[in-house]
């Protein structure tokens, strides 16, 4: 009667005092427990902590995270409590560590699990399970950590484990790792396998960690879709995912709530991609603004609700609505520094040029643009690891070692058997010696399968540590051509300010050095466009060509417009021999401009005074084909397997002097190809050159 007194006092007292209602509740909570402890079995879950689980979950995502750790431990550091509720309590503190980037926490719950498994009495029933949820908590968070080897070990016991028990449920969480493995590794067909085959295991599954998972390989299989350009797909799977959800609202609504907006939150946002990227601006404005309103409140998915305000502000560029892009942005600046994400900020970087492109403030819009390039290269190498993506055929050759053994094992049993074979009778040696020959025989493949195996590995070894140094080349080329481009704008720059200062005091320059200042411009000017051609060259490879319908012949109409003064310099003429009909292709406008004028001043440059420059589009089976043709120098024999290196030794002065680069053919050729064209030249020495181009419509 104490007790209830008391109770009822509490109860009063904390309607008025909510802050003292969780303690009150796990007050009593523990108290029960305590009651009940002498009935407690080990391997027994208990309801009245699966409970407090749940309250606790309920509060981390409400965003009192720390009091939710709290509170479950108070609970558990009471009284005795039975293996299956002691390991979901460190699988609690593994997630709740992991949602407060606390690594190192979240690698002594993981181990907290292993430890629980391999020294505490288990029934038979339940340990498998538990040790294949170990082995893949300690599995993620060694491969999160980048301990790649070490992560293959605990994936492999996993999946062992998981395909001996049956448990469909835990053999589709390794299929939707092995996906993620694929996924960011950019190898989108192979992540669809494995997403496919991750919902395919799920189906049989019942809870709502599958349920949960299931509708996010939805997503995930869209977001494939999307990155190899099959955007109509992607939103087939968006719909599928947007149903599947709406199906669980029904069933979790209760419990769930907060997940499964969260979850909506992002599939709208992906679907507002699609639908944008199919010409549906005014869907996907409106899909942002619902994925936005969802999930950007701090207990729910800030990091999405944060790329999607990128994405909304990427549509209003596109709709010229500057001022709102910018505040978008603005304020995605704010969140991104506050949640300290490095994905955000690429995608950030990448819109922020594309704005001031927008705005022709090409200082600006050049400086976001390198930023952009220099954390991609960053996220890229990390992305790229070898040892990141070779996670199927670690645990592969895990697999076929483990079947070696197992040879090996058999092969000593077979010995065994055949020696006893021998001493019992004679009448068993037919049988004893054909044994024996099949335990030579198996002997001898063994090794050889064996030897086989130690080739291929070294020959694995070799292959990635070529494709690592061709990476690190590549990389580094990239690099330098940047660091180049980069630092000697600024110089050159000041060298030309100061020219052009200079200059303005005439008055005080004598003619001699009025020329030399010509001449200075004129050296700062080329150093200039060479910065730019050594940047563009730089970010060719790893730039996405933005293409789109182009008037190829209008375009091509006013560039060699463009080009007639320049010509007029050496008194020659250019000599248009456009198709009729029109020609329209799908490209990047400013970069086939560059192709054309490369050529066109090649032309100018390499011809004689008073001389036609022939330039001539028409359409050909597929596409069409432009060819510049003059009546210049040629290009000699020796010369022209180097014509289109990056740095050529092809480098020739032009009629009247022109100062020689070697770098706009090499930049128009893989423009060209980036355009799947191809491009080459038929040449005379001393009677003139013509240069083709192919490019399929």
């Amino acid at each position: 009667m104490r007790f209830n007194q008391s109770f009822y006092i509490l109860t009063v007292y904390m309607t008025k005092n909510p802050l003292i209602k969780v303690n009150i509740l796990l007050y009593v909570a523990l108290y029960t427990l305590s009651c009940n402890n002498d009935n407690l079995s080990v391997d027994t879950p208990s309801s009245l902590l699966a409970q407090i689980r749940k309250t606790a979950e309920s509060m981390y995502r409400s965003g009192n995270k720390e009091a939710a750790i709290k509170y479950v431990d108070s609970a558990y550091n009471t009284n005795t409590v039975g293996n299956i509720d002691r390991f979901d309590y460190y699988q609690f503190k593994y997630d709740a560590y992991y949602g407060l980037g606390k690594i190192d926490s979240v690698g002594i719950y993981a181990d907290s699990m292993l430890a629980l498994i391999d020294n505490a009495d288990w029934k038979q029933e339940v340990y498998e399970t538990y040790s294949i949820r170990a082995n893949y908590a300690k599995a993620d968070w060694l491969y999160n950590t980048r301990k790649y080897k070490d992560a293959y070990k605990h994936y492999f016991i996993a999946k062992q484990q998981a395909y001996t028990s049956g448990d469909s449920c835990l053999m589709g969480y390794y299929s939707h790792k092995l996906a993620q493995v694929f996924y960011s590794s950019a190898q989108y067909k192979e992540a669809i396998k494995n997403f496919n085959d991750s919902r395919n295991f799920l189906s049989t599954c019942n809870d709502f960690g599958s349920f949960y998972r299931t509708q996010e390989i939805y997503d995930n299989i869209g977001l494939c879709f999307a990155k190899i350009g099959e955007h109509d797909s992607a939103l087939a799977f968006y719909n599928k995912a947007i149903n599947y959800l709406n199906d669980g609202y029904k069933l979790y609504a209760a419990d769930q709530q907060l997940l499964l907006d969260k979850a909506k939150g992002v599939i709208l946002g992906n679907m507002g991609s699609a639908y944008q990227e199919l010409g549906n601006w005014e869907q996907a404005h409106k899909l942002y603004e619902q994925s936005i309103a969802i999930n950007n409140v701090p207990e729910y998915d800030m990091t999405d609700a944060l790329y999607t305000r990128i994405k909304l502000a990427d549509l209003y560029i596109n709709k010229q609505m500057l001022n709102k892009a910018k505040a978008e942005l603005d304020t995605a600046a704010i969140i991104s520094a506050q949640l300290n994400r490095v994905e955000p900020k690429l995608r950030w970087y990448k819109v922020m040029s594309k704005y001031y492109n927008t705005l022709n403030d090409n200082r600006e819009a050049v400086i976001y643009l390198t930023k952009y390039i220099n954390l991609k290269d960053t996220i890229d190498q990390r992305n790229n690891s070898l040892e990141h993506i070779e996670l199927e055929s670690k645990v592969t050759n895990m697999e076929r070692e483990a079947k070696i053994n197992e040879l090996k094992k058999t092969d000593a049993s077979t010995t065994k058997l055949l020696a006893l074979a021998i001493v019992v009778a004679f009448l068993a040696a037919v049988v004893s010696f054909l044994l024996y020959r099949n335990w030579r025989i198996s002997s001898r493949n063994y090794n050889e399968l064996k030897q086989l195996n130690i080739r291929i590995n070294d020959q694995k070894e070799q292959l990635k540590r070529v494709l690592k140094d061709l990476n690190n080349a590549a990389n580094e080329k990239d690099r330098i051509l940047k660091a180049v481009s980069h630092d000697m704008r600024s110089p050159v720059n000041a060298s030309l300010a100061l020219a052009e200062l200079i200059s303005n005091d005439k008055e005080h320059l004598t003619a001699e050095q009025q020329d030399y200042l010509l001449l200075l411009k004129d050296s700062c000017n080329n150093a200039l466009g060479l910065t730019k051609d050594l940047l563009e060259i730089a970010t060719l490879s790893s730039e996405k060509i933005e293409k789109e319908l182009v008037d190829v012949k209008g375009l091509i109409g006013s560039t060699t417009g463009l080009l007639k003064f320049k010509a007029a310099e050496k008194n020659q003429e250019i000599e248009l021999n456009l198709t009729e009909e029109a020609v329209l292709a799908v490209l990047n406008k400013e970069k086939i401009m560059r192709v054309v004028t490369n050529l066109i001043t090649n032309a100018i440059k390499f011809s004689p005074t008073d001389s036609i420059i022939s330039v001539k589009l028409m359409k050909v089976t597929g596409g069409l084909q432009l060819s510049v043709k003059d009546n210049g120098i040629g290009i000699p024999d020796e010369l022209k397997s180097k014509i289109f290196d990056l740095f050529t030794e092809a480098k020739r002065f032009g009629t009247a002097g022109e100062q020689p680069f070697g770098l706009g053919l090499s930049i128009s050729k893989q423009i060209v190809e980036v355009h799947g064209g191809t491009i080459w030249f038929e040449s005379v020495a001393q009677q003139g050159t013509t240069f083709y181009v192919s490019i399929p419509c």
